[in-house]
């Protein structure tokens, strides 16, 4: 049973969120299949990505390892992922989402686009992302009852011959020891 004192507010209490913008001169890495952030999943809990002006980002289903551009529509939409955190707190119920940053040909049609319609701009590419942290002195565990969901799902998917891999073990940790690690 889980300590009364680890409440969600008090996972939610004094976090180390991290607004990370990045800028990537598309001048000088504009080439086609140039890698901007290679495939990587995030050690945070929630990874709350912004629309780019310039294509490029990438997320893999988990269902089917299929690469999918990502194409965040005008307005006020996000993409939000699963970060390492909550894939620990769930027990591998809500796995860490893969993503990567490359430039493709969508992206080069933007640069040519924007070439001819602001000629003195820049050709940066800015990602504005937002890494949600749980409190670093929060003991981070999976719940219970998810881990028991997705050892129901791994043991599913397994007896229709779908290999998961090794079994993943979530020891009790600090959030903000798994950080350091």
């Amino acid at each position: 049973m889980r300590d009364p004192k680890q409440s969600s507010n008090r996972a939610s209490t004094h976090r180390p969120h991290l607004l990370a913008p990045t800028a990537s001169d598309l001048q000088k890495y504009g080439k086609k299949d140039t890698i901007l952030a290679g495939f990587h999943t995030d050690l945070n809990f929630l990874t709350i990505h912004g629309r780019s002006r310039y294509p490029g980002l990438h997320i893999w289903a988990r269902n089917t390892g299929r690469k999918i551009p990502v194409r965040i529509p005008p307005g006020n939409h996000l993409l939000v992922q699963a970060g390492k955190q909550l894939e620990y707190i769930t027990g591998g119920l809500i796995k860490a989402g893969y993503h990567e940053v490359v430039v493709n040909d969508q992206t080069l049609r933007v640069i040519e686009e924007r070439r001819e319609r602001f000629p003195d701009r820049p050709l940066v590419r800015i990602s504005s992302t937002f890494f949600w942290h749980l409190s670093s002195d929060y003991d981070l565990a999976p719940l219970p009852e998810l881990a028991e969901r997705a050892k129901a799902l791994r043991a599913e998917k397994q007896a229709q011959g779908r290999d998961e891999g090794d079994e993943v073990e979530y020891p009790p940790i600090k959030v903000g020891d798994q950080v350091s690690k």
